[in-house]
């Protein structure tokens, strides 16, 4: 399935990877504000994110952060280039690049999650993963961290992504950046106060069949978890024979929305 797959895509790009090496004069306005213009340069493609207190510039691999008043507080250099905000491959339609906590910063690009101190831009610790879509916290603080852990060849060459990797889920000490447990083949991840959940996705060979022939018959096997905190094993799972468009944990309330209902259920376990 996945070499169907990297033959589509360099179907689609006729073979060619496109990299922008342009460089590009950036100007950062508040129309609603009297702060002034900020100006700068950067080489690549250009995409700018938001946190509470700062507003962020990426380019290449170059990072920028601004205050509220279009003051430059620091510059910091990227381990890679931001992941693209239209590009499915890299990035993940349910999460941002960066969120703040505390006095940190917190930015993954495509091979590496950082955390910056806020206030100069100084790196604290770098977690290196190739592939990270998503990067959420519990009530204590500790990170959850969602990759698709691909090998540093596909850095380079995106349709060429290797097929033997597993994604992953892994909890992260947000103090040292230590790793203090990973899960794998978890597909995606939601953290409210002391719970986290996960999810994974399962299909057979015939389901296709069944779909085509039997309407209404399973097109998937959906299992959502919640795991514990401490081992990242499941503490219990809710199977479904259909994709979720939506999901949303609150504290021990799980919201599932489907195309025709939405399914609230309530965890007992601590």
């Amino acid at each position: 399935m996945k070499v169907v797959e990297n033959d589509k895509i360099r179907a689609e790009r006729g073979g060619v990877e496109r990299v922008d090496a342009s460089t590009y004069r950036v100007s950062v306005r508040r129309p609603f504000a009297k702060a002034p213009t900020w100006t700068g340069d950067f080489t690549g493609r250009v995409q700018c994110f938001s946190t509470y207190s700062l507003s962020l510039v990426t380019g290449g691999t170059k990072l920028v952060a601004l205050d509220a008043n279009n003051t430059k507080l620091w510059e910091a250099t990227l381990a890679a280039p931001a992941v693209l905000g239209d590009d499915n491959q890299w990035a993940s339609a349910s999460a941002d690049p960066c969120f703040e906590q505390g006095d940190r910063l917190y930015f993954f690009d495509r091979a590496v999650l950082t955390a910056f101190s806020k206030a100069t831009g100084e790196v604290l610790w770098r977690l290196p993963s190739v592939g990270i879509r998503k990067v959420v916290t519990d009530g204590a603080g500790f990170l959850y961290v969602h990759s698709e852990n691909l090998p540093a060849e596909s850095l380079t060459y995106l349709s060429e992504m290797n097929s033997c990797t597993e994604p992953v889920l892994m909890k992260v000490n947000p103090a040292s950046g230590e790793i203090l447990w990973i899960g794998e083949k978890y597909e995606d991840v939601w953290a409210s106060g002391k719970d986290v959940y996960s999810k994974r996705t399962g299909k057979h060979g015939s389901d296709i069949e069944k779909a085509v022939f039997t309407p209404g018959a399973a097109t998937a096997r959906v299992k959502i978890y919640k795991l514990s905190t401490r081992t990242g094993k499941p503490r219990w799972e809710w199977f479904q024979t259909r994709h979720p468009e939506h999901i949303i944990a609150a504290g021990k309330t799980v919201a599932i929305l489907y195309m025709d209902e939405l399914q609230v259920i309530h965890s007992t376990a601590l």
